[in-house]
């Protein structure tokens, strides 16, 4: 079954992008095209100007797309409860660790990861730029959150 495949069922109205950033853009407009609502993985594009099209293809098809599917994370919650009854005080600094190595596809995988070939990954990104801006994010809200 393909991509194509899967897009033109009827019993499917969501979908959850999580290839590669350089296969994301393609794969959103497809399914934005496609009538479907959209989840997507971080970093969103390689660049403004594929996320720009993203954002019109959603537009256009007046699908629903939620990106950064990773502040949704229950884990992340408790901490977030602690922030906003201000148990902790006010965040200076946040620092999240992870046991995944951006040498590797997915956990436990042994294949080479995707984060570390910069053709994959938008300038700056790779591994940090993923786990730990949702983490952050997810537990301290938006830089503009006050």
């Amino acid at each position: 079954m393909t991509i194509a495949d899967l897009l033109a069922r009827d019993d499917l109205d969501l979908v959850h992008i999580c290839p590669p950033v350089a296969e994301i853009p393609a794969a959103t407009i497809a399914a934005a095209d496609a009538g479907k609502h959209v989840i997507l993985g971080k970093p969103m594009a390689m660049n403004l100007e594929q996320a720009d099209a993203m954002v019109a293809a959603v537009r256009r098809a007046q699908v629903t797309c939620v990106p950064f599917q990773g502040m949704f994370r229950l884990a992340d919650a408790p901490m977030r409860k602690r922030i906003d009854a201000g148990e902790i005080g006010e965040i200076a600094v946040m620092h999240a660790t992870g046991r995944w190595s951006i040498a590797e596809d997915w956990l436990r995988s042994g294949k080479p990861g995707w984060f570390a070939d910069p053709a994959q990954v938008p300038p700056g990104g790779g591994r940090s730029s993923t786990r730990g801006s949702t983490t952050s994010t997810a537990c301290a809200g938006s830089p503009d959150r006050k």
